[in-house]
């Protein structure tokens, strides 16, 4: 394979160095501080593991077409982003739809590590609170994807279920993550720290036993299962004081918009 090879971590920091003088030609004083993202930020990468890292500005640059650069190089993808203090506060530390996952975000110092430590520590306000509103919004999500697997299933559509399950189950995944205001800490955790989770339908470990073995065949088995956990939510976000749904549809009336209030 040319574009995807193994790589040690010092290969991986020994490039970042080598990055560092182009970065500050790009930057020059602007440039406050830079710093290891993902799996290289917790120390985790691995033989494939990319490249992410975050460079801090006093302000924010003055190109407005990109704040970004992704590409690979020598089997390595690279994601490089720069952005000012308070931009990633906004994007990526407060309660954002991907919060999920980048909520677990957690780096480490190339340049100026009191900054990177003062971010890493940002407590977020009313976080419970944030996270079960985002959990709530995100209902229709698992709404309309439980649907569309219930739809195969009743139509014995076996080439489409595999994917639509995966689909559902990753929508109940990222419910669950905001439910217990508890992010993954990365993609291949989802189903590990799902199944520690304290808050969570009854029969959620049967569901992510289905999913790791693939035992979707039954298809009976299937939708009695996916059926009962769907109701199992339900319970649990009327126990968390969330009504998800309506008694009308007239547009005409107030409707709720679970992360800002009723509009």
């Amino acid at each position: 394979m040319k574009g995807l090879k193994r790589h040690t971590k010092e290969d991986r920091r020994k490039l970042v160095r080598e990055m560092i003088p182009l970065i500050r030609k790009k930057f020059g004083d602007n440039l406050i501080g830079l710093a290891y993202d993902g799996s290289m930020g917790r120390d985790e990468d691995a033989d494939y593991s990319d490249i992410e890292i975050v460079a801090y500005l006093k302000k924010p640059p003055a190109e407005k077409s990109s704040k970004a650069m992704v590409k690979i190089y020598d089997g390595m993808l690279i994601e490089f982003e720069w952005l000012t203090p308070p931009d990633e506060i906004k994007k990526v530390r407060e309660v954002t739809a991907d919060w999920y996952i980048a909520g677990s975000d957690f780096q480490k110092a190339v340049i100026n590590e009191q900054l990177i430590d003062k971010i890493n520590q940002y407590n977020i306000p009313d976080l419970e609170k944030k996270c079960r509103d985002r959990a709530a919004a995100k209902w229709y999500n698992v709404q309309e994807s439980t649907g569309k697997l219930l739809n195969a299933i009743d139509q014995k559509n076996s080439d489409g279920i595999p994917l639509l399950f995966f689909d559902m189950c990753l929508n109940m995944l990222i419910v669950l993550s905001f439910i217990n205001v508890k992010p993954y800490a990365t993609f291949s955790r989802f189903v590990t720290q799902s199944r520690k989770m304290p808050i969570k339908p009854a029969s959620f470990d049967r569901l992510m036993d289905i999913l790791r073995d693939g035992e979707y065949i039954d298809l009976s088995i299937l939708k009695n299962v996916v059926e009962t956990i769907f109701e199992e939510f339900e319970t649990i976000f009327a126990s968390l004081g969330y009504d998800l749904y309506y008694n009308d549809f007239d547009p005409n009336l107030p409707h709720k918009d679970f992360f800002h209030g009723i509009i």
